[in-house]
């Protein structure tokens, strides 16, 4: 199962979102870092309005080298589209986590990814980080890991994560977000 993605500035926006769904992608991804827009920008929330209540939208969230994806422009999103479902990778915040933990774990409607994250921190900060979310909103591997998967899965299984907890990280959520059955 794949995403689609697009720029805000796309002068045929809707049409892009259509054309995503016809292909039958389960979503959409954006990069603000990489393709340079803020994720509160005023042409990034007609992205937001188009998936709303259709797909839900996987950011690349956090990194103390740039603005465009912090947590506080994430937080802005959700309170304008409390309908939006959201996938933060990076545990919400590559490299700010503790300014995510702070701010994102009180929006329902936002989840967050693993991946390219354990290797950057402890067992025991990354359970910290999947309590404050919830295991019900910690997705495996949605924006693939930059590392090898069997050591990324050896990472997950050093938590101490109980067998149900396990099985949403796995797969439970990812099935119910982007519509799929095992």
């Amino acid at each position: 199962l794949g995403l689609g993605t697009v720029h805000p500035e796309s002068e045929t926006l809707a049409a892009d979102i259509d054309h995503i769904c016809a292909l039958g992608l389960r979503g959409v991804k954006l990069h603000p870092d990489f393709q340079k827009f803020a994720l509160d920008d005023a042409h990034c929330m007609r992205v937001y309005e188009l998936c709303e209540g259709r797909l839900p939208v996987l950011v690349h969230t956090g990194d103390h080298r740039y603005d465009y994806s912090n947590p506080r422009r994430m937080a802005r999103v959700l309170e304008a589209f409390p309908s939006l479902t959201v996938v933060g990778a990076h545990f919400g915040g590559w490299s700010v986590w503790d300014e995510a933990e702070a701010i994102l774990p009180a929006y329902s409607n936002f989840y967050v990814d693993t991946s390219s994250s354990f290797y950057a921190m402890t067992p025991k900060r990354a359970e910290r980080l999947l309590r404050a979310y919830g295991a019900r909103r910690v997705l495996f591997a949605t924006d693939y890991p930059m590392w090898d998967v069997k050591e990324e899965l050896a990472r997950l299984d050093r938590l101490s994560l109980t067998e149900g907890e396990m099985r949403a990280v796995l797969y439970e959520n990812a099935a119910r977000l982007f519509g799929f059955s095992l």
